[in-house]
């Protein structure tokens, strides 16, 4: 027999802080990570250990013994966090689903019961080995060669398997003398204080030694003098440590026996089938979708699962057909009804929609009715043909992730006409931090699953290339994506209405999609001779600041290596140690090195080194890696579901992190021009707008007055918080600083940070009480927004765009804070976010064709176009996004014009009067 004896508590407390991060929770709002990660654990212990017989203990609610000895003892700890509360009566009803036997008894703690099992259970003939699954260090006092401790992963450290000899390898004393041991170092889980000035190694030497505690205090007489001074100042709380630490089976003091659920019988504690009429529910309730194919699969249950679409080969018993050629494609599309809605999806080589080749189209009227086209490039215009009258046509046209189809559609000739419907910006919309796959949204709202994943494609071949799946596999995958597509469109639009989301998604997201799918297919041009100049440039320099770093090093190394680094820094040259990294290593970060600047030479040579390092791989050789190779232009691809507050980001490559901060970074951006000689790049960039909607939302009059005025916020503030007119650079830098970093909930102890020293917490701290007595609306906003959030669990901007925040409830200081950060910024990145969203849609309906935009850099846009459209279009750009969202109490948006070649050489536009209409 295997037996596993689990620590109910411990676990649920290491599974809700595995997600401290991103906190987990349904559909409907209910908080599941510590269910979620409670039973993964439990299957990653099942599957790992595979028990015959498991049982779990939990902790009693009432007092034990242990406080009624110590007072002190336990009583450090905070209250569980409300998320893990809300979560633990499911990982019970979790824990009896799976016939897992579990014991609570008050006045005990889940420590005794497991040490009372384990005795019990490595007693009996029959059982080979027992494993406690516990972080707690005082069960390694049972450890033997029947009983083992398992201390479950956490973080980057992995999971320890402990017997006797790692018991000792990891603590220095055997496992029976764990109690002796803690009893003279205290256990700062428990609260437990162990003899006062008597460490870790004194402790294992003084063990070593005696044997015993009791045997320590025998020989107190023969000890170095400090050592037994503090020995015998702490005699008390050392024996009193030790009745603590001692497990309740082995003391034989208790006043009454243990109950008869303390003892192991074999009968109770053996595996069997999860009671699935009772699980099954629960994960439906929980939205388990991946654990519940886990269980399944671990129990070989017959028990059906969540319902699956229903696809086979693509024969003629099958619900999907194969379309074999254009002609028949023609008649398919014919007897559709008017205005039918239809699902797509392309099937294609390349995840990068400019750089894919098409190989095959699903297409989706009707439930279990798709149907498969296979391409190729020899018969592709064939295919084109039979399309192009449905792509024009007002049918409805449905998919998830729709622009990458768009794109690869129209980027092989055949450009498609709404009305869309795109399921994965609809399931973004309701709630932008959950899983957005279609195999997730279909769980969640139809309770369905593909019954054919992506690697399924490529079973029993030697290759993952696409073009060598066998057609009828093929055409089962892409005609399930389609059906679930079409299945999700109904559902998801209740679902916009029923959250009054459907303004957004129709007027906002979904022109947005067309908008950024025609910049995608557009491109960039880049200059790539100019590249390989800066490259080359850029190589010489980095050769000279290497051997630079050579001879200040006085050695040779490797200055891309952070060991080398390391010893180089912290043992040669003793440098004092910033701090460490999650594996104990001095960090060399360049957080780090920033600090080390004004005390050697070397350190400023690295830093600049990096910069060049960083700027020559990542932009020089990135850019020129990705040049399309037929267009010659560089296209990015813009993520419309990602950011929880709205905005886009950019991947592959990434054009919104382009550097304009220093002279090295900004050389870059000259590679960046216009794609014809007489052309230009024309760029708009919102003034000063996230602090604008705030002045908005807070109402706040002094800033909505500085504001109409015309003033410079930042010199406004800064004359303020320095009390005079005559304000430096620098003075504005700070007061810059501070405008932005309320924004984000900053502290005191952030300012001096960001400016980088310099400054006290105190002085910053008056800063900030500087800054609120100017713009008291600002901060009667901050502390609204907290409370409404903590209301409703949710932030929403001026368009109401959500972003649920549930762990501004949580009990966990640093959680709190950081969902309090992000109930404050939310509304106003947010509706940043929508003010520029519109504003590119409103833009792309009222340019002239020639004026094409390029990018989207948040508060920035890019066109480029003919310089004789220059005077025309200005005004219209200008007009549209200072008027795209008028902003409450009539707080006035503006905006900056640039021109020129490049985008770097770029040249104030004059200002332009907004057009009246």
């Amino acid at each position: 027999m295997q037996v596993v004896l689990l620590d109910g508590m411990g676990l649920v407390y290491r599974a809700y802080f595995a997600f401290a991060g991103r906190p987990l929770r349904t559909s409907q709002g209910l908080p599941t990570s510590a269910p979620f990660g409670f039973l993964s654990t439990l299957l990653d212990l099942y599957e790992e250990l595979q028990p015959t017989h498991w049982g779990i203990a939990w902790d009693s609610a009432e007092p034990t013994f242990r406080h009624q000895e110590l007072s002190a003892y336990k009583a450090h700890r905070e209250p569980p966090p409300e998320d893990l509360l809300a979560g633990l009566p499911y990982v019970r009803k979790l824990t009896e689903a799976l016939r897992l036997y579990q014991a609570e008894v008050p006045g005990y703690e889940a420590d005794d019961l497991l040490a009372a099992w384990a005795l019990e259970a490595g007693a009996h003939p029959s059982v080979e080995r027992v494993w406690i699954v516990s972080a707690d260090k005082d069960l390694a006092q049972l450890v033997s060669e029947k009983i083992y401790l398992f201390r479950p992963a956490r973080g980057k450290a992995p999971a320890e398997k402990l017997g006797p000899a790692d018991v000792k390898a990891k603590f220095g004393v055997s496992p029976h003398q764990i109690p002796d041991y803690l009893a003279l170092v205290g256990d700062s889980s428990d609260n437990l204080p162990g003899v006062k000035g008597i460490g870790e190694k004194t402790a294992i030497q003084l063990l070593e030694r005696y044997g015993s505690l009791e045997a320590i205090y025998q020989n107190l007489p023969l000890l170095p003098k400090a050592i037994a001074q503090k020995l015998a100042a702490g005699r008390e709380l050392a024996f009193a440590t030790y009745a603590l630490a001692r497990l309740v089976p082995e003391t034989g003091q208790l006043s009454r026996p243990l109950p008869p659920n303390a003892t192991f019988l074999p009968s109770l504690f053996a595996v069997s089938p999860p009671d699935w009429d009772a699980l099954l529910p629960l994960l439906e309730e929980l939205e388990f979708r991946s654990l519940r194919e886990r269980l399944r699969k671990l129990w070989n249950s017959s028990q059906p699962g969540p319902s699956s679409i229903s696809v086979g080969s693509a024969s003629s018993s099958s619900p999907y057909q194969v379309i074999e050629t254009p002609e028949k494609l023609r008649a398919y599309l014919s007897n559709l009804p008017p205005e039918a809605p239809l699902a797509l999806d392309t099937e294609t080589t390349h995840l990068h929609p400019m750089q894919a080749e098409l190989v095959g189209l699903a297409l989706c009227a009707a439930p279990g009715q798709a149907v498969f086209c296979p391409i190729t490039p020899d018969t592709w215009l064939a295919w084109q043909e039979a399309l192009r009258p449905w792509a024009a046509s007002s049918h409805l046209k449905i998919a998830h992730n729709l622009k990458y189809d768009l794109v690869v559609l129209a980027a092989h000739g055949l450009e498609l006409k709404g009305p869309f419907f795109d399921t994965l910006l609809a399931d973004y919309l309701l709630d932008p931090e959950r899983p957005h796959n279609l195999n997730d949204v279909a769980y969640r709202e139809l309770r369905l699953q593909k019954a054919h994943s992506y690697n399924d494609l490529f079973a029993g071949l030697k290759t993952k290339d696409i073009r060598a799946v066998p057609l009828e596999r093929l055409a089962a995958y892409a005609c399930q994506d389609a059906e679930l597509a079409l299945r999700l469109a109904s559902p998801l639009q209740k679902a916009l209405e029923e959250k009054n989301l459907s303004h957004l998604y129709y007027e906002v997201e979904l022109p947005l999609l067309s908008v950024l799918a025609q910049m995608e297919l557009r491109g960039i041009r880049v200059d790539a001779a100019y590249l390989h100049h800066l490259n080359t440039q850029f190589e010489a320099r980095l050769r000279t600041l290497e051997a630079q770093a050579h001879q200040l090093a006085g050695e040779p190394f490797n200055l891309n290596s952070p060991k080398q680094l390391s010893v180089l820094l912290f043992e040669k040259l003793k440098l004092p140690v910033q701090r460490k990294t999650p594996t104990g290593q001095p960090a060399t970060d360049e957080e780090a090195l920033q600090a080390l600047s004004p005390l050697h030479p070397l350190v400023s040579v690295l830093l600049e080194y990096r910069e060049y390092y960083k700027l020559r791989y990542t932009y020089g050789e990135g850019l020129l890696r990705s040049l399309h190779p037929k267009t010659g232009r560089v296209h990015t691809t813009f993520q419309q579901a990602v950011a929880a507050t709205g905005r886009l980001s950019s991947q592959n490559p990434n054009l919104q992190n382009i550097p304009i901060r220093t002279q090295q970074g900004q050389a870059f951006r000259r590679a960046f021009m216009a794609s014809e000689p007489d052309w230009v790049l024309l760029s708009a960039d919102y003034s000063q707008i996230e602090l604008r909607i705030a002045a908005a939302l807070s109402g706040d009059p002094q800033m909505i007055a500085d504001f109409q005025a015309g003033r410079d916020i930042h010199t406004a503030t800064a004359q303020h918080l320095f009390g005079m007119n005559d304000i430096t650079p620098d003075m504005r830098r700070i007061a810059k600083t501070v405008n932005f970093g309320i924004l984000y909930g900053i502290t005191a102890h952030g300012l001096v940070q960001r400016l980088g020293g310099g400054l006290s917490r105190t002085e910053a701290q008056k800063l900030i009480d500087e800054y609120f007595r100017r713009y008291p609306g600002i901060k009667a906003f901050i502390e609204a927004q907290i409370e409404r959030v903590r209301e409703l669990g949710y932030a929403e901007t001026l368009l109401k765009r959500r972003r649920y925040i549930p762990h501004i409830r949580s009990r966990n200081k640093a959680q709190q804070a950081e969902a309090e950060r992000l109930a404050i910024n939310t509304p106003i990145q947010g509706t940043a976010a929508d003010l520029i969203k519109l504003a590119m849609i409103r833009l792309a309906q009222k340019l002239p064709p020639q004026a094409y935009l390029l990018l989207q850099i948040h508060d920035e846009l890019l066109w480029e176009m003919p310089a004789s459209l220059v005077p025309e279009v200005a005004p219209i750009i200008a007009q549209e996004m200072t008027t795209a969202l008028p902003l409450p109490h009539a707080v006035p948006i503006e905006v900056e014009l640039k021109v020129g070649p490049n985008w770097l050489d770029m040249s104030p536009l004059p200002a332009h009067t907004p057009l009246q209409t």
